[in-house]
């Protein structure tokens, strides 16, 4: 189980590096994308010949909890990506070349401040963020309720 689990790390990082390579275009993320594509590769040739050479493996796998610890991590890596867009929306929102105060001496912020890269990753990954952490949650508190998930 910790094989499989271990295949989606490098696939998030393959996800994430692909997303910066589009936007940016630079050379070094489509080093890192291949990179982090051959690592997943190499994970998965190893969870392949695992459930070639030693089938209980697989037929013993708990998938219930596969699937919670999963969920978990969705839930956990898109909290990440919520908070690092608002942090970086917050602390631009200090930078005075943001704002001007208007005549009653309130803070007006411009519109530049917040990019659609922003906005566009945040709301696409709400729904993830709502879907896996609701059954996360789910089956947290029926494991501490009545001991199964």
């Amino acid at each position: 189980m910790i094989i499989t689990l271990l295949f989606f790390i490098p696939f998030t990082l393959n996800i994430i590096v692909l997303i910066q390579y589009i936007y940016t275009k630079k050379l070094i993320y489509r080093k890192r994308f291949f990179s982090t594509a051959y690592l997943s590769f190499v994970i998965l040739g190893i969870v392949i010949l695992l459930s070639f050479y030693i089938p209980t493996l697989y037929k013993t796998l708990d998938f219930s909890l596969l699937f919670w610890i999963l969920s978990g991590y969705l839930m956990i890596t898109s909290i990440c990506v919520k908070i690092l867009i608002l942090r970086r929306v917050y602390l631009r929102y200090q930078e005075p070349k943001n704002f001007h105060y208007n005549f009653f001496g309130k803070k007006v912020i411009h519109s530049g401040y917040l990019t659609n890269r922003e906005m566009k990753i945040f709301f696409i990954t709400m729904p993830l963020f709502l879907f896996a952490g609701a059954y996360f949650i789910a089956r947290l508190i029926n494991l501490i309720l009545y001991g199964r998930l």
